[in-house]
């Protein structure tokens, strides 16, 4: 977890995966404020409609596991972009939409609610 010094909280990283160079690299963005969970907030008050912003908070919180407002994001990203045409991310080392890849984690969290019979 990466704090202000006042403690308010920058960005928060779950797990890590070699090689070291890619999470130094993570730790340089956030101390930087790219992407943070912070500064993607800052954008989402000012920007509610952007389909990219929404994508990446949204994804902040999943990767958080807090699955309800992660999902709240994520169906805002498939109603304002229904035909996946404003942008991309990586998702198993392919170029999907945001809206495929939202899509995609709405369906999984509903999967892993599901409760077991």
């Amino acid at each position: 977890m990466i704090l202000e010094p006042d403690g308010t909280e920058v960005d928060w990283f779950v797990g890590y995966s070699p090689p070291p160079e890619k999470y130094q690299e993570q730790v340089d963005r956030a101390l930087q404020g790219v992407d943070t969970f912070q500064s993607l907030s800052a954008r989402f008050a000012k920007e509610p409609k952007n389909v990219e912003i929404i994508f990446k908070l949204a994804s902040k919180y999943n990767r958080r596991n807090k699955p309800e407002k992660a999902a709240e994001l994520f169906k805002q990203v498939v109603a304002l972009d229904p035909e996946g045409k404003q942008g991309t991310t990586e998702f198993s080392n392919e170029k999907v939409s945001y809206t495929q890849n939202a899509e995609f984690n709405l369906a999984a969290t509903a999967m892993s609610s599901r409760p077991l019979t």
